[in-house]
């Protein structure tokens, strides 16, 4: 039986107009370009090939993504989405629907560009090799984001403090930052495994390496991208059982940064440790030239050229910070939620427990305890530089910064809180010191609000921690201000209190 929902998308979004126009609009472009710029059959199937890798990433993985993203927000806006949640569907029939349903038309469209790719790779082995393994990463990728667009809008949506939808623009751009990230990591490793090899004698499928085993570059990126579409069912799905008022239980959620943190880390890994992409000249992407990602190669070479032997470590740190700010910020963190969650723990109640506990609070956990075993193995292996220095700083500025989040969430009722928090994360860590240089005319006081400034402990330790410490007196007091106001607003008077 056909699945209701994504039925009820194929009968909205469908009409023999659509059904007719696409195939035609598309036939034409091919036909044009076969035409006016094809001037042999080599040629003709290579450009016909492109053309329709081409159009299948602007309406898949480009509309098909800003339509993801848009579909829910939208029933939410004309009130449907309420009548579908009372409905008998299932999370995964929920799922399943909207990301198939809502960009169906738009798969209509990529099929038929699809189609296109996989005939002119038939009768062209030169068209194949150009945009064989390139078809699939994009058709993975189209996958990914519309995923991860749907989710980020329901977590979006979902949030007490906004008191309109989410930005569909910053669901787009977040939906992109994990294919590319992942496609720019694996790059990164195989420029540097190329590092120590002339270019004249590079092998025809460029290598990359998963603790020290070998695979071609775009069979790592596939697989990375079927695992992470993997996670993102399961992930939609989850978001799908919040809507409908089920549990949904946080293990899900540390497993998935537990894998992503080791599985990202192997393509760090270097077993010999001969590569040093820091000197090669084989140190730029291979595939996206903008200069965005020449700099992400820089902060990776970096990064390598500081951890050294203890890159794979170094590297999980800074992807589990980078979750735990993304998820603080983006998580709902209403006064209520946390307070259930607090009662659920002076209860014991290991159910609710696992359902309400907040999943920035358990990547910060995350992260912590990987920072800890990466300072624990650099004091092993006595590199103890102002990198580890840096580390140990970056844990109490996050603790820091956490706490202004949380105090804003719990101290306005109304508004933006996220991007009141974001201005005074703004302040501290580029106004503040950029001012304090200014005035000292140098960089020697920056250490107080800026991590990895630092040359000894004491001076790396001591500012986070107080600045720390005072944000979660002020949490304190807060939330025991909250905890004594009535429902109605107004103060217990002094027989109450």
């Amino acid at each position: 039986m056909i699945n209701p929902l994504l039925q009820r998308h194929l009968w909205t979004d469908f009409s023999l107009h659509k059904l007719l126009i696409v195939p035609a609009i598309l036939g034409a472009i091919f036909a044009l370009g076969a035409l006016t710029v094809a001037d042999s059959p080599k040629e003709l199937w290579g450009f016909l090939a492109s053309a329709g890798l081409t159009l299948f990433s602007l309406i898949v993985l480009g509309a098909g993504t800003w339509r993801s993203g848009r579909t829910v927000p939208d029933q939410k806006i004309n009130r449907t989405w309420e009548n579908i949640r009372l409905s008998s569907l299932s999370p995964w029939q929920l799922a399943c629907g909207e990301l198939f349903g809502a960009t169906s038309s738009y798969w209509y469209g990529g099929a038929i560009c699809l189609l296109m790719v996989i005939i002119s790779s038939i009768a062209s082995p030169a068209a194949a090799n150009k945009v064989g393994d390139l078809s699939i990463i994009v058709f993975l990728a189209a996958f990914l984001t519309q995923a991860t667009a749907l989710q980020l809008s329901l977590s979006g949506t979902g949030a007490a403090e906004q008191t309109k939808p989410v930005s569909f623009t910053a669901c787009f751009i977040f939906s992109f930052i994990a294919p590319l990230s992942i496609w720019q990591l694996i790059d990164w490793n195989t420029a540097t495994m190329a590092s120590n090899i002339h270019s004249s004698q590079l092998p025809n499928i460029l290598p990359a390496s998963w603790y020290g085993l070998s695979m071609g570059n775009s069979q790592a990126i596939i697989l990375s991208y079927v695992l992470m579409v993997i996670w993102g069912l399961i992930g939609l799905n989850q978001t799908m059982r919040r809507e409908l008022q089920m549990t949904t239980p946080v293990v899900l959620w540390v497993f998935f940064i537990v894998f992503c943190l080791i599985y990202f880390a192997g393509f760090t890994f270097d077993p010999n440790g001969t590569a040093d992409l820091a000197r090669s000249s084989f140190a730029w992407p291979l595939s996206m030239m903008m200069w965005i990602f020449n700099e992400s190669f820089s902060s990776l070479a970096f990064l390598q050229e500081q951890s050294g032997a203890l890159l794979p470590f170094a590297f999980a740190f800074c992807v589990s910070v980078c979750f735990t700010y993304f998820m603080a910020f983006w998580e709902p963190k209403d006064i209520t939620g946390l307070r259930r969650f607090t009662a659920a723990i002076a209860q014991k109640n290991w159910r609710n427990i696992n359902s309400l506990y907040p999943r920035w609070l358990a990547t910060a956990q995350i992260s912590a305890l990987v920072g800890l075993i990466f300072l624990g193995a650099a004091s092993y292996t006595s590199n103890l530089n102002p990198f580890a220095l840096g580390v140990g700083s970056m844990l109490l500025f996050l603790c820091r910064d956490l706490g202004i989040i949380i105090l804003l969430s719990i101290q306005h009722k109304s508004g933006r809180r996220g991007l009141a928090a974001f201005a005074y994360l703004f302040g501290l860590y580029v106004l503040l010191p950029g001012l304090l240089a200014a005035a000292t005319e140098g960089s020697a006081w920056i250490f107080i609000f800026l991590p990895g400034q630092a040359d000894f402990w004491p001076a790396a330790i001591i500012p986070p921690f107080v600045q720390g410490l005072f944000v979660w007196i002020l949490v304190h007091r807060k939330w025991q201000f909250t905890a004594a106001v009535h429902p109605d607003g107004t103060l217990p008077s002094r027989s109450e209190s």
